[in-house]
Formats: structure tokens, sequence, C-alpha cells
């Protein structure tokens, strides 16, 4: 939940960078960006975004995407033209959509191994 839906302003896409934001961070901290013991708590601690850091083991870039994304200003979150447009995002988009899947989430061979005929 970005701080605007708990500040009971209104969604926007500006809240799924936030989301983004929270699930790259669970992935790299293998823990939740806020947590808390109450309903309440978990809202004070989206709306100030005070978070313990990625791990280092990652790089910077990728730390600062995140942070970039855990914004709670929307008006200062990247939205998803900018992130794209970041060097090493975009490196690694052109890097899958030139490989062997070609972009594609679920190559032929792939769906065929994993339906039970």
């Amino acid at each position: 939940m970005s701080p605007e839906t708990v500040g009971n302003k209104p969604y926007n896409f500006k809240s799924d960078v936030w989301s983004l934001g929270c699930i790259i961070y669970e992935l790299c901290a293998l823990q939740h960006p806020f947590n808390a013991k109450d309903l309440r708590s978990l809202f004070v601690k989206i709306a100030r975004g005070v978070y313990a850091p990625i791990p280092f083991s990652y790089s910077s870039k990728l730390r600062n995407l995140v942070a970039k994304m855990l914004t709670t200003d929307p008006k200062k979150r990247p939205d998803v033209q900018e992130i794209i447009q970041y060097p090493f995002v975009n490196n690694h988009i052109s890097v899958y959509l030139s490989s062997p899947f070609g972009g594609n989430l679920f190559p032929q061979e792939f769906v065929l191994d994993f339906i039970p005929f």
C-alpha cells in the first residue's frame, strides 16, 4: 500500500511503482520493507518511508532504483517510462529480448513440457 493510498489520496500509476519497489526490496532483502505490530503502526511507517537498506551485496544502481521507487512523494517517484530508460534496466531488457526466449514469457517448449497429456 503506497503512502498516497495510506493518506487517503487517489490511486495512481505511481502507486504501482511503489508496489514494484516493495516487491524488488523483498526479493533482495528477504523481508518486508515495512513491518509493524498493527495496521496503524504500519501506515505510519509507510507514510514516513523509513526502512532498512537493501544489502550491500546488491549493486548501488539497484539499491538506488529501489530507493527512488520507495520515495514517499509520488511526484518525485519515477514512472515506468523513466525506469525503463535507466541504462542498467534498459540493458537487461535488451539482453532478455535478444535471448532465445526472445521476449516470449512462455516459449512453446516450456508450455509443452508442463502440460499433462
